[in-house]
């Protein structure tokens, strides 16, 4: 168990140096949640208060 958690740190240390040689490969920043697609539980759809 230790070691899949060693790998993980190296994997891990070895993306971020790669994304700061080569910047232009970093994934987009991910926004904390994504925009809401449907009303809220018990909302009636189309009225407005």
């Amino acid at each position: 168990m230790a070691c899949c958690v060693a790998l993980a740190l190296v994997v891990a240390h070895v993306r971020e140096l790669w994304f700061r040689l080569r910047p232009s490969a970093a994934p987009p920043p991910v926004p904390f949640a994504p925009p809401a697609r449907r009303a809220a539980p018990g909302a009636v759809a189309g009225t407005t208060r």
